[in-house]
């Protein structure tokens, strides 16, 4: 990771505004990595449940330069002007990565008409 930027965000998805999150890296090779992103704010962790972080894997970036990669979108009545803003990456597991997926696929990302049946989580 290189950097991290804040960009006001304007409201654009109607979720209230306040700032994004935006990431900076290089993606090294090969195919296969698998990332979760933490968010701090004045160094307590902003993402303190599970459905609030965020998890990426390589698929479609490997090797490239990342850049305006939005992580996390912070609501404006949770930041001020003097609030330290800290991203923590770390690598995981190619099954955790699967087993984080399929979690939320079973619980939040859940809810349209074509749904597929619910079914246990895969095991790590």
């Amino acid at each position: 990771m290189d950097s991290i930027v804040q960009s006001f965000n304007y409201d654009y998805y109607g979720f209230g505004y306040g700032y994004d999150v935006l990431f900076y890296a290089q993606e090294p090779e090969p195919i296969g990595d698998c990332y979760m992103f933490l968010l701090y704010l004045d160094n307590i962790l902003y993402t303190d449940t599970i459905t609030e972080v965020s998890f990426v894997d390589d698929e479609f970036v490997n090797g490239n330069y990342i850049s305006d990669l939005l992580v996390y979108r912070i609501n404006e009545t949770d930041i001020s002007d003097s609030v330290l803003v800290t991203l923590e990456i770390m690598s995981t597991t190619r099954n955790f990565y699967d087993f984080m997926y399929a979690l939320m696929l079973e619980t939040i990302w859940r809810g349209s008409p074509w749904d597929v049946p619910p079914a246990d989580l895969p095991t790590m």
